[in-house]
């Protein structure tokens, strides 16, 4: 819930507040920071911290493949690539 806090907060103008809450997900907390990044539109800086997840093989990886909110995500010509790391269908 950080990440989406630190996400609206950036939206409103709040950079600095948005900043210091990000502070403290980075590194630790990635499907925070995957939430930030998708509400700031930063879909490359998503993937990442996303590819970083499977890296570590979070559970938070496969829960959110299929979450209507991470569309643009899976829109994105990097997605392929995430899926086949997570061995979802239709990805061989």
């Amino acid at each position: 819930m950080v990440g989406l806090l630190a996400g609206l907060l950036a939206q409103a103008g709040e950079k600095d507040r948005a900043e210091q809450l990000t502070a403290t997900l980075r590194g630790m907390v990635l499907d925070g920071m995957i939430v930030y990044h998708m509400i700031c539109s930063e879909i490359d800086a998503a993937i990442d911290s996303y590819e970083r997840g499977i890296l570590l093989h979070q559970p938070f990886a496969a829960q959110f493949a299929s979450v209507g909110f991470f569309k643009p995500l899976r829109s994105s010509p990097r997605w392929p690539k995430l899926a086949r790391m997570m061995n979802l269908p239709g990805t061989a």
